[in-house]
Order: C-alpha cells, then sequence, then structure tokens
C-alpha cells in the first residue's frame, strides 16, 4: 500500500517532480536526470531516494548503468484516494449548503402557531 504522505511530500520538492516527469515519458539513467534536472549526481541520488522511498520509482542496474523507472501504479493508488476523499468532501459540503439553504422557522412564528 502507497502511503499518500510520502508521496505528496516527495512530488511537493521541484526536482523530484521534473524526475517524474520526465520519467513518465521513458525510463532514464541517473546521470541523465541529472542532468535534466541540472542538479549534481550526489543530489539527483538523494532525490531518487526519496522518490524511491515514496515508492513513486524503481532503479535497476546493469553493469555500471542504473536505469530509473516509474510505478505508475503508486501513481493511481494516490489518484484513487484523491477522487475518493474529492467525491466524500464534495458530498458533505453539498449536505451542508442544503441544510443552510432550508429555512428555519423563525423564533416568532413558532411562538404564534402555539
Amino acid at each position: 500500500m502507497v502511503n499518500h504522505v510520502h508521496v505528496f511530500a516527495a512530488l511537493g520538492e521541484p526536482n523530484r517532480a521534473r524526475m517524474v516527469d520526465r520519467l513518465a515519458a521513458t525510463d532514464a539513467t541517473v546521470s541523465q536526470l541529472a542532468r535534466h534536472t541540472s542538479i549534481s549526481l550526489p543530489a539527483a541520488l538523494k532525490h531518487l531516494g526519496v522518490l524511491e522511498e515514496a515508492g513513486l520509482v524503481r532503479r535497476v542496474k546493469q553493469g555500471r548503468t542504473v536505469t530509473v523507472s516509474l510505478r505508475p501504479e503508486a501513481l493511481a493508488e494516490t489518484e484513487a484516494w484523491l477522487h475518493r476523499t474529492r467525491t466524500f468532501w464534495t458530498v458533505q459540503l453539498g449536505r451542508l449548503a442544503a441544510s443552510l439553504e432550508t429555512p428555519s422557522p423563525s423564533p416568532h412564528h413558532l411562538a404564534d402557531s402555539s
């Protein structure tokens, strides 16, 4: 199961978000991602560690080359959670709005009818 807080925290940093955007197009090596985001290789590795901990990417090492790929299922789970949350709050706020629009009896009206 994906930890949505970790996903949002990982994507909240601009370099990591750019890495995910780049990986959405195609897999890339660590050095390609570093060049794409204009950061050093050690910084790129740290950012990839955060993305990997959040479950957003996976790394595969073949010889000396490390290729990174996006794990779209992690984004899909987070998107589904957002959809459920948005639906819940839309319904709740709709009910609140409807209850506020329903005129309640005024105190004078209640006194007159007794």
